[in-house]
């Protein structure tokens, strides 16, 4: 493998890490039971194992219940790596996945255990497109209590990874930029934000060819530029979209975005330069930033750059507080910071030559 242009990278571990993030984008069953993808993918699997259905395929149904109800993700489902590429017309899986999002969808709990289990059991036994093979499969897993106390279970990730296989793989990093481009498109659907196609990416590459990073260092800066605002996912709507000024509290709670981008971020394996970066954009040269108030001694200039990159774009788009701001009036801004030791100047002169 050459690691200027290739990566380890396993599907199933990065989406098990932004699980929870990306359930935050799904409303509440009809019930009010609060949505999980995890434990939409724990009934597929605990089925598809019983049907032995193949190992990689089982990887891909985890995969797609991770992102399955996440539109940006199924308008652009043709650059998943999926292990194999016809797993949508698999009329196994997709009845395994069927039956667990009719479950999901019309659970009904109380002090977090499902309570309408012999209904959902029975509305499946009678339901006359499923064949008896599945029917008796579902039968005999759902019988069992433990199948219905695990899909309440805060221990589901363990669960599940003990049905899985390793299917690690080599990508290209270009393809891992194109899909990583689809979380930063998912974070600014969820948060009702418009922003012109492709620009952060335009200005991580031109600052990443402008300072000649090495191939892998500038496809990781390019990563790094889509996933910096992951930790918006966990955020209230209300504060985010927010009008008028923010009081302390709810600045405080948007203060948390890079601590959870970072959460996620360092449980992908292969990710941890990836985070380092994500999680210092919101770090100032004078000690004036968050989350660790670190110094300009601590910050390279891959961070210094992402931080500013990561500022500029937020200024050039519109805000529910106001309008997108001119190039001449963002960089105004930005010199005025860096005139009062907040930013680089060298990155914002920089950024200047390639705008």
């Amino acid at each position: 493998m050459d690691k200027q242009t290739h990566t380890k990278f396993n599907l199933n571990n990065f989406l098990m890490a932004f699980s929870s993030a990306l359930d935050n984008t799904v409303d509440n069953n009809k019930n009010d039971v609060k949505y999980s993808s995890k434990a939409l993918a724990y009934i597929a699997l605990k089925l598809a194992n019983h049907l032995k259905i193949s190992a990689s395929l089982q990887s891909d149904i985890f995969s797609y219940c991770i992102i399955g109800k996440n539109e940006t993700f199924l308008k652009n489902i043709g650059y998943m790596p999926f292990n194999n590429k016809d797993f949508e017309n698999n009329q196994e899986c997709s009845i395994c996945i069927n039956i667990a999002t009719y479950i999901i969808d019309n659970i009904k709990t109380y002090n977090n255990t499902i309570i309408n289990d012999i209904e959902l059991k029975n509305i499946i036994k009678t339901n006359a497109t499923i064949n008896d093979n599945i029917k008796n499969a579902f039968e005999e897993i759902s019988n069992i209590e433990s199948f219905w106390f695990d899909i309440m279970s805060n221990q589901l990730g363990f669960l599940i990874f003990e049905m899985l296989e390793d299917f690690t793989i080599e990508i290209n990093f270009d393809d891992l930029i194109q899909f990583t481009a689809i979380v930063h498109d998912s974070i600014y659907h969820f948060t009702n934000r418009s922003y012109e196609q492709d620009c952060i990416d335009f200005k991580a590459y031109g600052i990443a060819n402008l300072f000649e990073f090495e191939a892998k260092d500038k496809a990781r800066f390019i990563i790094a530029s889509h996933l910096i605002n992951i930790g918006y996912l966990f955020m209230p709507l209300e504060i985010v979209n927010k009008k008028d000024i923010l009081h302390h509290t709810e600045y405080q709670i948007l203060k948390q975005v890079p601590y959870y981008t970072n959460y996620i971020l360092q449980q992908i394996y292969g990710f941890s330069d990836i985070a380092n970066l994500c999680y210092f954009v919101y770090e100032k040269i004078n000690a004036s930033g968050y989350p660790n108030k670190l110094s300009g001694s601590s910050l390279s200039l891959k961070h210094r750059a992402l931080g500013i990159i990561n500022m500029y774009q937020a200024m050039s788009e519109d805000r529910s507080y106001r309008d997108k701001l001119s190039k001449e009036e963002i960089f105004s801004i930005l010199e005025n910071d860096a005139n009062n030791n907040f930013i680089d100047i060298s990155v914002v002169n920089s950024l200047k030559k390639i705008l």
